[in-house]
Order: structure tokens, then C-alpha cells, then sequence
């Protein structure tokens, strides 16, 4: 990540045009561009941002939104590509290797990208990684992956445990490294009034929104939601699988016992982010990434202004020989070209998101314009935006609304670079740096083949289960029941569901593929 910020405070690259794309040489055009809340950055009755004209002036277009919100932009984007009316650059689909994506190909819905890239140098750089590679279909790339982490390793700390440092110092205890420890400190942390306050009134564990299989807690192995080779040869999801029980076993346990939040299973997304940074919960299963930690501190320094984030707050440093990462794909959402637009069309879109994919445009859409909006002292970029009335800095995006749709729409630069992200304290991207470094230095690599998961298969396509639900029953099982028994009646509904059909057809198919 540091090298990142080198090249970007080094390089003002221009933008990679094509020979005939010098700036007076282009003839005007329009794009209409989507992706989620598009129409922020076109607001209504206002002049267009300085951002948004040099992008437009850059290559000799008008953008046109075409908005879309959370709660339709499903329904939009099926309703465009049944009428053929789908916007000349469509992102944040999700898509990528579902049945929609493949039927979008086969039925001209969007455009496949030229073969040649080597006059977008870019955007080329990510169309060779194993898992861009892995969805071409007949040879061919359908998409721009949004990308997430220039190094993929990165997404270790999508997932883990942030704990209050303070309470175990309170309470006398070590900092928890294992499933037993984790159980031990939950106890004290529900029952011995960790905050001092006379009450029993605290929450030793909770989860916000990402359910504990996917990683949250790593030091039993791998239990995700990705088709993995098992011990015996065939290619399952660990989740579904018999490993995943001591994980669910220590949950049930803590539960039972009123260790862990009770009401888990009804919480909106972020209601247990906000109890932690509200005092209420010990030890949260929450990202380990900057942006996600400085969500915290936001909200904590607003209700809890007398304690120091800094001195109350860490990463539960998970170890053991079976502690496993968290992996993705180093993009988890992708921009479409419309299957209408012709090839000059197609050549200014690429140009455009060439220059999305640049050092200089995710600068500039992240930290604004060098002289203006920050500047940059010993090598570090501190940020010059005027204030509001209340005395904060401004956001980017107050000054400049199209920041948002140039920094997400090849390129989720909020991710990217967090880590030298000066909005967010030093302390919160050292602690989440030092811990990535200890993560991929101790722990494993689930090492996902993409070219498996990307197999098209009917039977993956027709499965339909949801783990989380059975599981969170299981959790929530107040029964003397083991939990192996719970575990053969949640697989045989998966199994019925399409989860053994699945397993077996992606386990022949990946022998055909010598694996």
C-alpha cells in the first residue's frame, strides 16, 4: 500500500488516449452512465463540478445519468435490458458469473471489450488476474472489474474481531487468541461489569451484518461460502460441511449462556456497530479494515467523547495452526458497455474508464485537486478543504458531487486507498496495517481457484440455500441436542435445495479441468 501512495504522489499520468483521442480530435458525444445514486452527482439546478468538467472536457463528452436507487436498481436494470434500452455504461450489477451475466452475453445485452488493450495500459493491468480471466467467455471479457485492492491480500481484514482493550484490562484479562478465550472473555465481559457501572447491562458478543462463517472468526479453519477441494476430493462449500460444527458449537454455547447477543438474528445492518461504539458490546465481529474502524470511531467520538478510541479499542489477534483468512476476488462488482454501442462509442468509453483506472484519477476523484482541495507535507497528503459552519472540514463530495461516481465507478478508490487515507486517524490505519502484515505472515490461505468458481453450471445455478438461516436456528437451539445432530437435518435441506446435486457437478467439472 505504501508503494501505492509513492506512485501516486510521483506519477501525474496523463490520460492513456488512443493515437486519434488527442483532446481536439474527438468528436462530441454523449454517454449515459448508471450506477447507485448516479444523480448525485448531477444535481438538479446546479452548475456541473469542477471534477466533473475535466473529465468531461478531457474526452469530448456529456455524461447522462440514468439513476438508480438501492431498493430498484435490480428491477431497472432487468426492465433496460429486456426493452434493449440499457445505459451505454452500466455499473454495480454484482453479477459476474450468475445466470443473468451469462444471459446478458448470449442475448447482446452488453458488449464484450476489445481484445487489444495496449492502448489502455490501466485498465489492462486487471484484465490478466486469474479471476478476470476466469469469467471470459468464448475468449472474450464482458466487463470492467470495479476494483477493490490493488493486492488482494488485502481482503484479510474484510473480516475479524474488534474488542474493547480497555474492558480486559478492567476485568484483568489476557487478550483472547482462540475459540476457548474468545468464550471465557464473552463470559466476563456479560457478566462482571466490565464497564463499571453497577449494571449488567453489556453484550459480550455480537456480529454486525456479516454472519461469523464468513471468517469473522478465523482460528477454526476455513468455513466460507466458496467451492473448495475437501480432504476427500470432492469440491464443497466448507460452510455446509461438517468443519464449520466446533464454530457453531462455541456460538451455541455462548448463546445459550446469554454471552452473546440475543436478539442477533433480528438486527438491522449496522444496529451492533452503533452498540459498540455506544459502549454496549465487549467484542464485535465487525471489518478489520480502516474505512470499516473509522465507521466506529465516527459514531464513538459523538456518544462516548470522554474515553479515547485509541485506548479502548483493538484487534483481537486470532492465531492457531488452523487460522484462515478471509479471500475474494480483487473486485466484487463490475461496469457493463451497453450491447448497442457501436465502436466509436465504445472507444471514447474505454478511454474514459482507462482514465478511471489511472493513479492520476483515483487521486483526484479520493483527495480533490493538489493546491486546492490538499497538499502534501513530507511525503503525506493533508487536506486543505474549507470548513463548514459547525468547524468540520467538508467532504470531497460536498465540494465536488461527482467525486462519487469517478471513484466507484472502475475503481472503489475508498478501499483502495484507505490505508493512506489522511480522513481516517493514523492510529486506525497502523492498527489495521500492523494486523494485516501478522495476518499474512501466520495465517492460511484458503487459495480459491477462480477458474472452479467460475464454472457455468446448471446445478450451481438451480442451488437455492441459505446457510445463515439454518445455521442461526442452530445457534439459537436452547436444546440438549448436539449440535451434529441439528447439523444432518440443516444438510439435508440444503441437500434438497440443490447443495449435493451442486457439489457433484462442479466436482466432475473441475476433473475435466485437471483438478
Amino acid at each position: 500500500m505504501k508503494k501505492l501512495l509513492v506512485l501516486l504522489l510521483s506519477l501525474m499520468l496523463v490520460a492513456s488516449l488512443t493515437p486519434l483521442a488527442a483532446a481536439g480530435e474527438l468528436e462530441h458525444m454523449e454517454l449515459t452512465v448508471t450506477v447507485w445514486d448516479v444523480g448525485r452527482a448531477f444535481p438538479e439546478g446546479k452548475e456541473k463540478d469542477a471534477m466533473l468538467k475535466l473529465v468531461e472536457e478531457k474526452f469530448n463528452v456529456t455524461l447522462v445519468p440514468m439513476n438508480v436507487g438501492w431498493g430498484d436498481y435490480n428491477d431497472k436494470y432487468m426492465t433496460w435490458a429486456a426493452a434493449g434500452e440499457m445505459p451505454d455504461v452500466a455499473g454495480g450489477t454484482a453479477m459476474v458469473g450468475g445466470s443473468t451475466f451469462y444471459s446478458w452475453i448470449e442475448d447482446g445485452v452488453v458488449r464484450a471489450l476489445p481484445d487489444d488493450l495496449s492502448a489502455y495500459p490501466n485498465l489492462a493491468r486487471y484484465m490478466d488476474l486469474p479471476e478476470v480471466l476466469a469469467y471470459q467467455v468464448d475468449g472474450q471479457n464482458y466487463f470492467f472489474p470495479r476494483m477493490t485492492y490493488n493486492d488482494p491480500s488485502y481482503w484479510c481484514m474484510d473480516r475479524g474481531l474488534v474488542i474493547r482493550k480497555d474492558w480486559l484490562e478492567a476485568l484483568g484479562l489476557p487478550m483472547p487468541t482462540d475459540g476457548d478465550m474468545l468464550l471465557a472473555t464473552m463470559e466476563a465481559f456479560t457478566d462482571k461489569d466490565p464497564d463499571g457501572d453497577g449494571q449488567k447491562n453489556t453484550i459480550g458478543f455480537a456480529y454486525n451484518a456479516v454472519f461469523p462463517t464468513s471468517q469473522q472468526i478465523a482460528s477454526y479453519g476455513y468455513t466460507d461460502s466458496r467451492w473448495v477441494k475437501m480432504e476427500d476430493g470432492n469440491w464443497k462449500w466448507p460452510v455446509c460441511e461438517e468443519n464449520t460444527i466446533p464454530l457453531i458449537d462455541m456460538l451455541r454455547k455462548a448463546y445459550k449462556n446469554g454471552w452473546m447477543d440475543q436478539d442477533f438474528a433480528a438486527r438491522a445492518t449496522n444496529d451492533c456497530r452503533e452498540l459498540f461504539a455506544a459502549g454496549q458490546i465487549g467484542i464485535l465481529a465487525y471489518q478489520n479494515t480502516p474505512k470499516h474502524l473509522n465507521n466506529i470511531y465516527k459514531s464513538w467520538v459523538l456518544v462516548q467523547p470522554d474515553k479515547k478510541f485509541e485506548d479502548c479499542v483493538a484487534l483481537v489477534p486470532l492465531t492457531g495452526d488452523k487460522a484462515c483468512a478471509f479471500q475474494e476476488m480483487s473486485f466484487w462488482s463490475e461496469t457493463y458497455m451497453g450491447g448497442h454501442v457501436d465502436d466509436k462509442k465504445a472507444e471514447r468509453i474505454m478511454m474514459l474508464m482507462d482514465y478511471l483506472y489511472s493513479d492520476e484519477s483515483m487521486k483526484m476523484a479520493t483527495f480533490g485537486f493538489e493546491g486546492e482541495d490538499y497538499k502534501v507535507e513530507d511525503g503525506q497528503i493533508v487536506p486543505t478543504l474549507p470548513l463548514n459552519e459547525a468547524g468540520d472540514m467538508i467532504s470531497l463530495s460536498d465540494k465536488y458531487p461527482s467525486a462519487g461516481l469517478f471513484a466507484t465507478l472502475a475503481v472503489w478508490c475508498g478501499d483502495m486507498l484507505q490505508y493512506e487515507n489522511p480522513a481516517i486517524p493514523q492510529y486506525i490505519r497502523d492498527m489495521s496495517q500492523a494486523e494485516y502484515e501478522r495476518r499474512v505472515a501466520e495465517w492460511k490461505s484458503p487459495n480459491l481457484d477462480w477458474e472452479v468458481a467460475a464454472l457455468n453450471l446448471p446445478e450451481k445455478t438451480e442451488m437455492s440455500i441459505r446457510t445463515n438461516t439454518q445455521w442461526s436456528a442452530i445457534i439459537a437451539d436452547g436444546s440438549d441436542t448436539p449440535t451434529e445432530e441439528l447439523y444432518k437435518t440443516a444438510l439435508a435441506e440444503w441437500n434438497a435445495q440443490g447443495y449435493e446435486a451442486a457439489w457433484k457437478a462442479v466436482t466432475e467439472a473441475a476433473a475435466k479441468l485437471g483438478k
